[in-house]
C-alpha cells in the first residue's frame, strides 16, 4: 500500500502544470509555477569512480589527523602503564644528587676546565704572534700543533691520573675540551688561510683582538668567522621561559635513565651472567632479546630528550644571551633515509666544521669522496670514544668501532635506500636498538 500511495504522490509532483491566464492579478502566480519543481529522491550517489581513501592511489589525501591523535593517546596510555608497573616494582629509584654541584668530586673538573680554557688563550697568542711576525714560521707550526695536543691530553692524562672526577663530571669536562678544540683548529685554520692569502699578494694579514677571541670561545659554533649575523637585542621572556623548560626537560631526562634505564640494564647484565641450568640457550637468547627491546624504548626518549634539551634549547638559550643570529643548529634529520643524510642534519655546528675544516681541504687536495668521508668518521669516532670511555677510566673501543662500521654501512647501503621508506624505517631501528646494544 505504501509502495503504491508513493508512486502515485511522486506522478503528481513531477506533472506538468497546466495553462494558467497571464491576467496581471495571476503574473505572481504563473511565475511561481515556472520554477523547476523539485522532487523528493535525491540525486543518485555513483556519478564518478573514486577509490577508497585508505587505497594507494587515492583522488586526494586524506587527513590522518584523527589516527594520530588517536595514537598519541594509545602512547600515553601505554607509558602511564609502564609508569605504574615500574614504581610498583621498584619503588622511586630517583636522586637529585645528580645536580649538586657543590661537592669535593666536582673541584677536578673545575680545574681541568680552567687547564684547557688557559691553553687555549696561549694558543690565541700563539696566532696572534704568526699574524704579527713576532715568531717565525717554524716556532708557530711546533707550538700550535702542541697546544692543540695539550688541549685533549691534559684531560685525559689528568683523569688517569691525581684528578679522580666522577662521570658526569668527567663528560662534561671532555665535552668542554673537545668544544675548545675544534674553536682553536678553526681559529688557527682561517688565520693560516688569511696569513697565505695576504702574504700573496703583499699585504698585512688581519688579527683578531683579545674580544673577539673571547666572544668566539662562547658563541654556540665551532666555525671562527670574523663577522656573524647578529640579532638586535635579548628577549628576556622568552629566554626566561627556554631556561625553566630546559630544567624540566634536564630533570625528566635524568629521572627515566634513574628510574627505568639504570634497573634495566642492571638486570640484563644479571639475566646475561647468569649460569644456564634448567633455561635452554635459546630461551636465554630470547630474554636478553626481549630485555633489549624493553631497554631500547626509554633509551630512546633520554636520547630525544638529550638531543631537546642540547641542540634546541641551550643553544638557543646561548644565541640568545650572544645575540647569535644563525641558529640553524639542527635540520629534519628524523626524516633521514640514509647514515649520512643523518650525520649531515643532527648536528648542524660539528658538520659545518668537519665540511669547512676536515672534508673540504682533503677534497681540494684531490682526495676521493670516501676518504674524506672515511677520514672524518675516524676523527669523530676517536672523540666519541674518549667522551665515552675516559671519564670511566678505561678505553675499549666500543664507540670508536661503532663509528667506523657506520662509515662501512654508509659506502654499502646509502645509495639503495637513498629516499626510500624502508631507508628511514632502518634508520630509526638502528638508533633505536643500536644504542642500547651497545651499552
Amino acid at each position: 500500500f505504501f509502495f503504491f500511495f508513493h508512486l502515485k504522490f511522486a506522478s503528481q509532483l513531477v506533472r506538468m502544470p497546466s495553462t494558467r491566464s497571464s491576467s496581471p492579478g495571476r503574473a505572481e502566480t504563473t511565475k511561481a509555477d515556472a520554477a523547476p519543481v523539485r522532487t523528493m529522491l535525491p540525486p543518485p550517489p555513483h556519478t564518478t569512480a573514486t577509490p577508497s581513501l585508505l587505497s594507494s592511489d587515492p583522488t586526494s589525501p586524506p587527513s590522518f589527523v584523527g589516527l594520530l591523535n588517536l595514537a598519541l593517546l594509545l602512547l600515553c596510555f601505554t607509558n602511564v602503564n609502564e609508569v605504574i608497573t615500574n614504581v610498583g616494582k621498584y619503588g622511586s629509584l630517583i636522586s637529585m644528587g645528580v645536580f649538586e654541584v657543590e661537592r669535593v668530586e666536582e673541584w677536578p673538573g673545575v680545574v681541568n676546565a680552567t687547564i684547557v680554557l688557559i691553553l687555549s688563550w696561549a694558543l690565541y697568542a700563539t696566532e696572534r704572534a704568526a699574524c704579527s711576525a713576532t715568531i717565525s714560521t717554524t716556532v708557530h707550526k711546533v707550538l700550535s700543533r702542541l697546544l692543540l695536543f695539550l688541549i685533549i691530553a691534559c684531560p685525559i692524562g689528568l683523569m688517569f691520573g691525581p684528578l679522580h672526577q666522577n662521570i658526569a663530571s668527567g663528560i662534561a669536562t671532555l665535552l668542554v675540551a673537545t668544544v675548545l678544540w675544534c674553536k682553536c683548529v678553526s681559529l688557527a685554520h682561517v688565520l693560516s688561510a688569511h696569513r697565505a692569502t695576504a702574504a700573496k699578494h703583499g699585504k698585512r694579514p688581519p688579527t683578531v683582538s683579545i674580544w673577539q677571541f673571547a666572544e668566539f670561545l662562547v658563541l654556540p659554533t665551532l666555525c671562527f668567522q670574523f663577522s656573524y649575523p647578529r640579532t638586535k637585542g635579548i628577549r628576556w621572556p622568552w629566554l626566561a621561559r627556554r631556561v625553566a623548560l630546559l630544567v624540566i626537560v634536564a630533570a625528566i631526562e635524568v629521572g627515566i635513565a634513574q628510574q627505568y634505564v639504570t634497573p634495566c640494564i642492571a638486570n640484563t647484565y644479571t639475566l646475561s651472567s647468569s649460569p644456564v641450568g634448567s633455561v635452554t640457550h635459546v630461551r636465554k637468547l630470547l630474554r636478553i632479546t626481549g630485555r633489549l627491546c624493553k631497554c631500547a624504548v626509554p633509551n630512546l626518549y633520554v636520547w630525544l630528550l638529550g638531543f631537546f634539551g642540547w641542540f634546541h634549547l641551550f643553544l638557543n638559550i646561548v644565541a640568545e644571551v650572544t645575540c647569535f643570529g644563525d641558529r640553524l643548529f639542527y635540520k629534519d634529520f628524523w626524516n633521514s633515509t640514509t647514515l649520512a643524510e643523518f650525520w649531515a642534519k643532527w648536528n648542524m655546528p660539528v658538520h659545518n666544521f668537519m665540511v669547512r675544516h676536515v672534508y673540504g681541504p682533503i677534497r681540494a687536495h684531490h682526495y676521493s669522496r670516501a676518504t674524506a668521508v672515511a677520514v672524518c668518521f675516524f676523527l669523530s669516532a676517536v672523540f666519541h670514544e674518549i667522551i665515552v670511555s675516559v671519564p670511566f677510566r678505561t678505553i675499549k673501543g666500543y664507540a670508536f668501532s661503532a663509528m667506523m662500521v657506520q662509515a662501512v654501512l654508509i659506502q654499502l647501503l646509502d645509495p639503495y635506500s637513498k629516499g626510500k621508506t624502508w631507508g628511514n624505517i632502518n634508520f630509526w631501528i638502528s638508533i633505536t636498538l643500536g644504542q642500547p646494544l651497545a651499552v
